[in-house]
């Protein structure tokens, strides 16, 4: 298995990734979700966590059974055509007024055998009351990762209170493709600053197609692998990654 500058890619678990076929804006079928595996097999990824966005009142919303039914149906087909690859189950949780209550009633998925609960924060507004909501729910004793606080406007001028929620109990994820520059400047310089912060706790492709939102290639790997603070948030993610499955 390839080692990039003492990492090893074996270790690592890509967290955030839309496989699943026909749940949301992710893979469309099948064939396209067993491709997208092969992908993460030619990087040298072992294991991944499929997380379906679950936005309440949308067609995008599949319950916990559906996932874990889709989950292992994918993990069967992966097997068949000898594909090298785990999918553990998870869920894309965007942000919603009954969070609370949906967490406390058990509706919505951790990641893997995990107590973590990915969260996306509001794309557009309501900034405020989420980090406010957040900041409860991590008092309360739930274990929140930010799904990409780098790519939400109302968080890019507002970063120390991402520190803030860092210091109260919370987790980040970026997006590898961030910092590359593909989602903009802006997302770019929130990325950089939240890694020169110390608030990134998990890399992850966020992946959801073949051609424009592919998973993270080797190649992408090695080149990110050479700055520093993106190589430190990989390794305490391996680290942090023996909490959630092993």
């Amino acid at each position: 298995m390839e080692d990039i500058l003492n990492f090893h890619v074996g270790d690592f678990v890509d967290i955030h990734t839309h496989i699943l076929p026909g749940v949301d804006d992710g893979c469309r079928s099948l064939t396209e979700s067993i491709d997208f595996a092969r992908l993460y097999e030619k990087a040298g990824i072992q294991q991944i966590v499929a997380t379906p966005h679950f936005i309440p009142g949308t067609a995008w919303a599949p319950d916990k059974i559906t996932v874990r039914e889709k989950v292992d149906s994918l993990n069967g087909h992966l097997a068949e055509h000898g594909v090298n690859l785990r999918v553990f189950t998870g869920m894309e949780i965007a942000y919603h007024d009954n969070l609370g209550p949906n967490l406390e009633q058990g509706m919505l998925l951790p990641l893997g055998n995990s107590e973590f609960f990915l969260i996306e924060p509001p794309m557009t507004k309501g900034a405020d009351l989420f980090l406010a909501d957040i900041g409860g729910l991590v008092e309360q004793g739930y274990r929140i990762i930010l799904a990409h606080p780098e790519r939400i406007e109302g968080l890019q001028n507002n970063l120390e209170a991402v520190h803030c929620l860092v210091r109260e109990g919370a987790l980040v994820q970026i997006n590898f493709h961030s910092i590359t520059g593909y989602f903009g400047r802006r997302a770019k310089r929130a990325s950089e600053k939240l890694l020169e912060m110390n608030c990134c706790h998990f890399l992850a492709s966020d992946s959801h197609d073949l051609r424009k939102r592919p998973p993270i290639s080797l190649t992408e790997l090695e080149m990110l692998g050479r700055f520093p603070a993106v190589m430190n948030a990989l390794k305490a993610g391996n680290r942090k990654l023996k909490e959630l499955f092993y």
